[in-house]
């Protein structure tokens, strides 16, 4: 009992120091959604890339060349894009592994230092660093990382979601 009792604890203070300070989610700067949020309009898009198969090659060997996993290159790219979009040297995203269940229950915030001095492997390893924190802490809910955060209760915890892996067909993938 008191096992589980030190995990829990450990686990609630894992999460509010990773999130601690962190209080507006970063946005997809997109104009049109923006301003259909302020409206009180709910607006979401789903987009789906699949890369080439040259192009799925050379990140295929460049992970196994750098060591890292998939999904902690699309991460590197997501956060990149984020940090660029937004003039940002800090990023938070959710990530699911694939295949994602419906109720997003492995979604869990990615919270990243990118600064435009940092080299690609530096990300990288950031990032497989930040990872296996978060895996010790995986069993909380994202209701109990909201809780936990600084977020205020009417904004997400975050505004964009990465699943990468190995994708089922979409006819077989769950609506979200």
């Amino acid at each position: 009992m008191a096992d589980k009792k030190s995990g829990a604890h450990e686990t609630v203070v894992f999460w509010q120091e990773y999130l601690k300070g962190y209080s507006v989610p970063t946005p997809l700067i997109i104009d049109r959604l923006r301003s259909a949020r302020l409206k009180g309009l709910d607006e979401y898009g789903e987009q789906q890339l699949r890369l080439g198969a040259e192009l799925q090659e050379a990140c295929d060997r460049f992970v196994r060349k750098n060591k890292c996993a998939p999904g902690i290159l699309s991460q590197a790219v997501w956060a990149r894009l984020l940090a660029r979009y937004n003039s940002a040297e800090q990023v938070v995203f959710g990530f699911a592994p694939a295949p994602v269940t419906a109720d997003l229950s492995a979604s869990v915030p990615i919270r990243i230092q990118v600064s435009g001095e940092a080299t690609t492997l530096g990300l990288l390893q950031g990032l497989q660093s930040v990872n296996a924190d978060i895996r010790k802490f995986s069993r909380a809910t994202l209701t109990e990382l909201r809780k936990w955060s600084d977020v205020p209760h009417n904004l997400p915890l975050f505004e964009s979601l990465l699943i990468a892996g190995k994708q089922p067909p979409l006819a077989e993938m769950p609506q979200l």
